[in-house]
């Protein structure tokens, strides 16, 4: 089996919990308008989870992007198929892109409620 064929689901599942992020980024920048320097921050936070050592630390795991990149470098560097792949980390990765894109969304309706209720979206 080829490797791209773990490598696509695996990218899209970790890139779930990126959007989730982004969505609870994008309702603060509603908020706060000023937040260009947490951007930057916010980027090296991303190249933390990615280099994190989840298999020292197994409570890394629940951080965003960290599982999901282990599982790709783990499937390119060993050429490993879709099933010889822990079942335990797939679902891990699947509930982890579930939960932070659903709290995005959820911080992000209620960031999108409280500047229409100050009316910061006025001119928009």
């Amino acid at each position: 089996m080829r490797p791209g064929i773990i490598v696509l689901p695996s990218t899209l599942i970790s890139l779930a919990s990126v959007y989730g992020i982004g969505f609870m980024v994008g309702g603060l920048a509603l908020v706060f308008k000023q937040i260009q320097a947490f951007f930057q921050i916010l980027q090296w936070i991303f190249l933390g989870f990615i280099a994190a050592p989840i298999y020292q630390y197994s409570m890394l795991k629940a951080l965003p992007l960290s599982l999901g990149f282990n599982l790709i470098n783990e499937v390119m560097s060993k050429n490993l198929s879709f099933f010889k792949l822990s079942s335990l980390d797939l679902v891990l990765l699947i509930l982890n892109g579930a939960f932070y894109f659903c709290i995005g969304l959820f911080v992000f309706s209620i960031c999108e409620r409280v500047a229409k209720s100050r009316g910061l979206l006025g001119h928009y």
